[in-house]
């Protein structure tokens, strides 16, 4: 039986579907950078890692405030729940952590130093994408 040349190019792209599908092109990251929202939220941070961790020192009347946390954590899109557990945080809790949509961060607070806080970006699921 020979196959028409129509019946070998329909062959040739459902059987090149999958392939297509699976991608071997990593998911495009969509994730903002922790450079601009610095900048965005007016504030100062340590970018390390080639971009991939953030990290903060926040204080009442320091150079960083809560406010301006609030605001890095807004333009993570950290949803309200990472926000509430961050502001609830005592000094008897010891480092707590959070995570969220391509995110994850941990964080300590003491009334006299502050809020110390550590961002990551975290691999992003193909489903995300």
């Amino acid at each position: 039986m020979e196959l028409s040349r129509l019946s070998l190019i329909a062959l040739a792209v459902v059987l090149g579907a999958p392939l297509t599908a699976c991608g071997s092109e990593p998911p495009k990251d969509t994730r903002p950078a922790f450079a601009k929202v610095l900048t965005d939220c007016d504030t100062t941070g340590e970018v390390e890692d080639d971009g991939s961790t953030l990290l903060l020192d926040a204080q009442a009347y320091g150079e960083t405030t809560f406010e301006d946390l609030d605001c890095v954590l807004e333009g993570l899109d950290a949803p309200q729940s990472v926000v509430a557990e961050v502001e609830s945080t005592r000094a008897l809790d010891g480092r707590q952590s959070s995570k969220w949509d391509g995110f994850a961060a941990t964080y300590t607070f003491h009334p006299d130093s502050g809020m110390n806080m550590v961002i990551t970006k975290t691999p992003i699921s193909p489903e995300a994408s």
